[in-house]
């Protein structure tokens, strides 16, 4: 099993938003929003390559050893956390950089780990009397984020099982216990992640593009449909997205509405 070029990235901040629109003339309203970024926590986790082995030995081989899980992984990390630091566990990377394994962070207290400025523009066209054209774009904007650690984990492990001696202890200690522990500690060292430092990061945000049409159905005022198309734009995780809806509102207080969506 192989796993390369994935990756997960997540940004959580607050806005302060201002905004304000107004009708040009009888048909066309504009609008725009200025937002202003407080960021809280920032990750990006990136999978270079990651792959599993299975090794299955012939019926009849004997050797029990040919059997056998092998693993290999470089993976990288950037994260900010409101104003933290990293924790040292004292051990350090094996290849010999000295590089300090990071365990987690401490010394967390309230701060903002980063601060960004954002826009939003909106517009609505009345084309006819039936037909009315709508575009947003929003989160036209970047994000800096600021005392961003950075690590990285690479290596490899194989497990071929335990040695079994029955009850009998080597050196005082339970074979099967003492498998246990370098099991773990072997799997600890594979996935640790290293110190590469701090640094600052800028991003831009996932600007989104909506472009809908909705058209009232002239012998039925009260009924509609309408046309969405939604554009994510952010790299690797954009995606494109339409939607056909029916919309009927037979009272003031009573709507009904179908849609179908692709992505």
């Amino acid at each position: 099993y192989e796993f390369d070029n994935r990756s997960l990235n997540t940004q959580q901040y607050m806005e302060l938003a201002f905004g304000h629109a107004r009708n040009l003339n009888e048909k066309l309203r504009v609008g725009a929003k200025v937002k202003v970024l407080l960021g809280a926590a920032y990750a990006d986790f990136k999978v270079n390559h990651l792959q599993l082995e299975k090794n299955i030995p012939a019926v009849g081989s004997g050797d029990p050893r040919d059997f056998y899980w092998k693993v290999k992984g470089d993976m990288h990390i950037e994260a900010a956390l409101m104003d933290s630091k990293v924790k040292h566990p004292g051990a350090v990377a094996p290849d010999g950089s000295g590089r300090p394994r990071i365990e987690g962070f401490n010394d967390m207290s309230f701060g903002l780990a980063g601060f960004g400025l954002a826009l939003d523009l909106g517009a609505t066209y009345q084309l006819t009397d039936d037909l009315v054209l709508s575009a947003g774009l929003t989160d036209l904007g970047f994000i800096n984020w600021n005392n961003v650690h950075a690590g990285t984990s690479a290596g490899e492990y194989e497990f071929n099982g335990f040695e079994h001696s029955g009850s009998q202890l080597v050196n005082g200690v339970n074979p099967i216990d003492a498998g246990l522990e370098d099991l773990q500690e072997d799997l600890e060292n594979l996935f640790a992640l290293y110190d590469d430092g701090d640094k600052s990061v800028s991003q831009s945000l996932a600007a989104t593009l909506n472009a809908g049409a909705e058209y009232t159905m002239p012998f039925y005022r009260k009924m509609s449909v309408g046309l969405l198309y939604t554009g994510r734009f952010y790299g690797d995780y954009s995606w494109h997205q339409g939607m056909l809806s029916a919309n009927i509102r037979p009272l003031k207080w009573l709507e009904v509405n179908a849609n179908a969506a692709a992505t």
